[in-house]
């Protein structure tokens, strides 16, 4: 029997069983092969505390020195000892995005001298800077595989190296992605998981692609087309997961569960006739204006299990949301966190502190948000605010083509640059026609808007993990211009907790 090893590697969030590998696990079983799944991830995260595993990760992703590259090394190398390389016949990594490169770097370099099995990488993760062509170049991946891998591994599997997706031949988007096969979590060990809940969750996914086109994201790159799966479909995967594992928890990783509405009210609908209050699932939502998300379909969410929603509000603003294409208003949020307290949904908020044409008045207007909104904060139906440390400009988004019109990037030299600094770069653009806007006063509306957060008593999601995160930011900026700390702007970490 053919023998093949899954590794997810690190650093992913440790609430859940990768989706990715659960899906390649179930490619494989169909295939015939002899599985096991290793996750790395998890590994190292039970080697440390949560906050030491959020801080080594923040240090490993966005100013990596040697000391902790070698520290990686060693707890990857303590991971895979137990493992008999020379066995397997293909060994397949999962690079969900520019998170892992580093990570799957060091595996494949330490995997390649020990075993003859084929290794293939593949994900959204593979085309940051070419990484996966320089990995099959350099000899530490014999295929790669971009898009979609529910057909293209088969085909892989059986000779077909020419298949599209395989080693830098385009891929092709599935367009019917209901037969494809589903997540298999029965080669995991669920228990080792950090729930969240009190019992084990899972992810599952709905549809793929976007029913938005948010000018900063790059999903629309990765797939071009929305596409979804029917609502009966997945009433069945979520009851068929609870009559044979005993799982009850969900979490969706599509982009935004409630894209396709008829088929997401079917869902909801089919789960609550099942047994009303026996799931708990949450997921990306978009919010929606009233018309759209009437009272009633609240109430089908409710009965059905819908407990914890993210939604992208990026920003306290009406004219910059609907510059990025988000396409609601900040009366339409209103609607939209008055029934969620009426039903008992949670949301974290998931913002973006600045943008390109962002005017000091209109900072201010976003700064006031947190006011507007801090009954719900305090009363949990804000149950967070993730805000990134400043807008990145992703290479493969829609904003991204705006450069020399919306924005500009500064022209590094490169010797001020080094692997840490990437993230950097993606933050670097200034706007000519907002001159005010200098990368000092973006760190500085950035501080503005962690403060009235704390002010106003909202909590922030992963706090110490995003304070880290700005503050690394902050010493590579200084690197490169000493000046830009704002003057006295301090948060102080014991408000944090």
């Amino acid at each position: 029997m053919t023998k093949s090893l899954i590794i997810n590697p690190p650093f992913l969030e440790p609430h859940r069983p990768p989706i990715s590998c659960a899906i390649l696990a179930e490619i494989l079983r169909l295939e015939g092969h002899d599985i096991l799944v290793k996750d790395i991830n998890i590994g190292i995260f039970h080697r440390m505390s949560a906050d030491l595993f959020h801080n080594f990760q923040v240090r490993y992703t966005t100013a990596p020195d040697a000391e902790v590259t070698a520290e990686l090394e060693k707890m990857i190398a303590l991971e895979m000892e137990q493992i008999d390389l020379s066995s397997y016949d293909w060994i397949l990594l999962s690079c969900f995005s520019f998170w892992n490169v580093g990570a799957i770097r060091l595996i494949c370099e330490m995997i390649r001298p020990k075993t003859k099995a084929r290794i293939v990488v593949g994900g959204p993760g593979i085309e940051y800077e070419k990484f996966g062509a320089t990995l099959h170049k350099e000899g530490l991946c014999d295929y790669f595989i971009y898009g979609e891998a529910e057909l293209a591994l088969p085909e892989l599997l059986h000779g077909n190296e020419d298949y599209p997706g395989i080693n830098g031949r385009p891929p092709e988007q599935i367009i019917d992605i209901e037969p494809l096969p589903l997540p298999n979590y029965g080669y995991f060990n669920l228990p080792k998981y950090d729930w969240l809940l009190d019992a084990p969750d899972v992810f599952i996914y709905g549809s793929r692609g976007c029913v938005r086109k948010c000018t900063f994201c790059d999903v629309e790159a990765y797939w071009p087309k929305y596409r979804w799966r029917s609502g009966q479909s997945l009433a069945n995967e979520m009851i068929a997961n609870y009559e044979k594992y005993g799982i009850k928890n969900f979490f969706f990783a599509d982009s935004l569960v409630n894209g396709n509405l008829k088929e997401f009210k079917v869902m909801c609908e089919l789960l609550a006739n099942y047994k009303e209050g026996l799931f708990r699932w949450g997921s990306y939502a978009i919010v929606r204006p009233k018309a759209a998300h009437p009272a009633g379909l609240f109430d089908v969410i409710k009965a059905s299990g819908g407990r914890f929603w993210s939604i992208g509000v990026e920003t306290g603003v009406d004219r910059i949301r609907f510059e990025m294409d988000k396409k609601f208003t900040n009366e339409d949020i209103d609607w939209h966190l008055e029934q969620s307290q009426r039903i008992g949904l949670q949301n974290n908020f998931l913002n973006i502190p600045t943008w390109p044409s962002e005017t000091l008045e209109e900072h201010l207007e976003y700064v006031n948000m947190f006011k507007r909104w801090q009954p719900y904060a305090v009363d949990g139906t804000i149950y967070g605010i993730r805000m990134s440390n400043t807008l990145g400009i992703i290479n493969t988004s829609r904003l991204a083509k705006e450069q020399g019109n919306a924005f500009e990037f500064e022209k590094f030299n490169m010797d001020q640059l080094n692997e840490g600094f990437q993230w950097t770069m993606s933050q670097s653009w200034y706007n000519e026609k907002n001159p005010t806007l200098t990368h000092r006063e973006k760190f500085r509306r950035t501080l503005a808007l962690y403060e009235a957060a704390i002010e106003y008593n909202w909590p922030l999601s992963n706090s110490l993990q995003v304070i880290n995160e700005l503050h690394s930011t902050l010493l590579n900026w200084q690197k490169i211009q000493p000046n830009i700390l704002p003057r006295k702007r301090i948060i102080s970490i014991e408000k944090l907790k």
